[in-house]
């Protein structure tokens, strides 16, 4: 067996033109799919059907009247309001009635069950807070519908229909709570006022088992208690009065019962005379 060498021969650095020899001898695999992919694009985009996004605002208008002066029916917040209303106008029956109105997706309804399409049109269909213009953070009471879709004609007509069904709905809404409120308010009016006859019956049988001496009667029961104080005084001295008299007239009877038993007893002339001119 003979030995065997190994030589090692040095490469040298790739410089500008050895990367240009080997662009030159691939450039097929370099620009094939280069280009193929810009025809690609190219022919997608003109195939791929087209979108327009139709977008309304719809502005919340508050209650004109202050709340320090009447309270307002809706105590619900607007996002929140918004977001019910949305899932009454987004649901099935709605949306398939829109569907059908308009004839909107008729390659999907071909092909696709009526429940995809809803998902769909559902995925199309956005409601978007307004934005404040002087802060990214605030919110101004208003929000945005949009819809897209390939006609910009029928987009346009579904978010006029969307932003109706809206209005109509916070018609409804509003209308429904005021007339629960109203309601309300007179069901406890009744029962008020229930509670008022009642008070004021038994205030009324009060008045009638404690008359005269009520707290309002207080002035008028004075009033009388000083009369009749000053006719008892006056009666008081009356009666004094009529004592006195009745003493005197006792006194004078019994000098008089005195003067005719003396005269009984002593039966003269003169005292006769006497007796005769005291009884005339």
């Amino acid at each position: 067996m003979q030995p065997t060498e190994n030589y090692t021969i040095p490469r040298r650095a790739l410089d500008v033109e050895d990367y240009i020899d080997i662009v030159r001898r691939h450039k097929g695999w370099i620009f094939g799919p280069f280009l193929f992919t810009i025809v690609a694009s190219v022919v997608g985009v003109y195939l791929y059907p087209d979108s327009y996004v139709s977008q309304a605002v719809v502005k919340i208008v508050p209650q004109q009247v202050p709340q320090n002066m009447v309270q307002s029916a809706i105590n619900q917040q607007m996002s929140d309001r918004i977001n019910s209303m949305a899932q009454t106008i987004l649901s099935r029956t709605v949306l398939t009635t829109i569907i059908n109105t308009f004839g909107l997706y008729t390659r999907e309804r071909s092909r696709m069950p009526i429940e995809d399409v809803i998902e769909t049109m559902k995925k199309n269909v956005q409601i978007l807070p307004v934005a404040s213009p002087t802060s990214t953070t605030d919110r101004i009471p208003a929000f945005a519908v949009q819809f897209s879709y390939e006609n910009r004609l029928l987009a346009q007509r579904v978010v006029q229909d969307l932003v109706s069904r809206f209005i109509d709905e916070n018609i409804r809404n509003r209308s429904n709570a005021t007339f629960q409120t109203t309601q309300f308010i007179k069901d406890e009016m009744d029962d008020a006022k229930k509670q008022l006859d009642d008070a004021e019956n038994k205030l009324a049988a009060f008045r009638m088992q404690n008359n005269g001496r009520l707290p309002d009667q207080v002035d008028a029961n004075m009033r009388s208690l000083s009369g009749l104080q000053s006719e008892a005084t006056f009666l008081n001295s009356q009666i004094s009065r009529a004592n006195q008299e009745k003493l005197q007239l006792e006194s004078n009877m019994r000098i008089m019962k005195d003067q005719m038993n003396a005269l009984s007893k002593d039966p003269s002339p003169v005292t006769a005379d006497r007796k005769s001119e005291r009884l005339a």
